[in-house]
């Protein structure tokens, strides 16, 4: 099975199924991301800014169960991943705030697709419409079920 996603077309298609998606990331790019706004990488735990779902094709990997309203009520995890900028932080006030860009790279990952009720998301597709979330969850499943790969091509 293939799940086609164009990003700047802000659709997805699938085996019948055409759902709206968005991946509006707030940044220091678009300076819509407060600097005591720190988000951490997946694996590893290191400051960075988020960026947009990597285009290429990857590799669903599972359906997650979510209760937070963030990703609920399942979050597709993929194998997507890119290199990022690190970021060094400063604590003020206990609270962690971006300084500057280390020259480091590093690996970001968990890159996936859900629904959400925030306007934005740190750099996953997010699914529009919570029905075509179901939807898609069980065209997954039933290509598991047939034990069919699921790819996913985003461009």
């Amino acid at each position: 099975m293939k799940i086609l996603v164009n990003l700047d077309r802000g659709v997805l298609t699938t085996e019948g199924l055409e759902a709206p998606v968005s991946c509006d990331v707030r940044n220091e790019l678009n300076g819509r991301r407060g600097v005591n706004e720190v988000v951490f990488t997946l694996p590893g735990g290191r400051p960075y800014y988020p960026r947009r779902f990597p285009r290429g094709t990857w590799q669903v990997l599972d359906i997650r169960a979510r209760s937070d309203p963030y990703r609920a009520p399942f979050f597709i995890a993929t194998d997507a991943n890119q290199l990022v900028d690190e970021w060094s932080t400063v604590e003020i006030d206990g609270v962690p705030q971006y300084d500057k860009p280390t020259g480091r790279k590093v690996v970001d990952k968990e890159y996936g697709l859900h629904y959400s009720t925030s306007p934005t998301t740190t750099g996953c597709i997010k699914i529009i419409n919570r029905a075509d979330l179901l939807t898609l969850v069980e065209l997954i499943r039933a290509a598991w079920k047939r034990s069919e790969v699921v790819n996913l091509e985003v461009s």
